[in-house]
């Protein structure tokens, strides 16, 4: 009996799966690469790869492996907010920007991806689009501190720090312990 590379696949994948949660990054992108060699076009594997390498902080590497996600699944919502996130890891946010906006056309209900959305056009200093889109973020989901977070940078970027303050305070209500908000906190006490 022959096993179907596919199934071969599944198998170095799940094995890649279990290396990774035992915390065995190498032995995990390594059983990630014999699956994809074995089936490229198994994109479950590609996820995988894409998400362990971004982990890992190989950005350039987990990029390609988005990319490869993106060519076999090109309406994915998620894969092109990760790419758009990865993109402004590598201070590329010039194009982060389509990937970001290609995640909120197929997913505009997201309020995570209206996040990356508003924090990419901070991060081009275009703070009144930064803005419209993390105010959609909020009436999306207004139970993300993160959001509120950034919404908050946006508005310190703005001058506005009275509204910063109450983002601050909105992130602080919903997670106490948000190391990112005490930080901005701290920012704020000094302005």
């Amino acid at each position: 009996m022959q096993i179907s590379n596919r199934n071969l696949a599944v198998i170095w994948r799940k094995t890649g799966n279990k290396l990774s949660k035992e915390g065995d990054s190498e032995g995990a992108l390594n059983a990630y690469d014999t699956a994809t060699r074995l089936d490229p076009q198994y994109i479950d594997v590609w996820v995988n790869k894409a998400t362990l390498l971004s982990h890992m902080g190989e950005f350039e590497k987990s990029l390609e492996a988005y990319d490869k996600w993106l060519e076999l699944e090109p309406g994915n919502a998620l894969a092109w907010s990760n790419k758009g996130v990865i993109l402004n890891l590598l201070e590329r946010p010039e194009e982060a920007l389509p990937a970001v906006e290609m995640s909120v056309a197929l997913k505009p209900d997201s309020a995570v991806y209206w996040n990356n959305k508003g924090t990419t056009h901070r991060i081009l200093g275009e703070y009144p689009e930064a803005l419209a889109a993390l105010n959609t973020a909020t009436d999306l989901d207004p139970n993300i501190a993160d959001i509120w977070c950034s919404k908050a940078l946006v508005l310190l970027q703005m001058d506005n720090v009275p509204e910063a303050i109450k983002s601050i305070d909105q992130a602080l209500l919903l997670d106490p312990s948000h190391e990112t908000a005490w930080e901005i906190l701290k920012m704020l006490k000094r302005e």
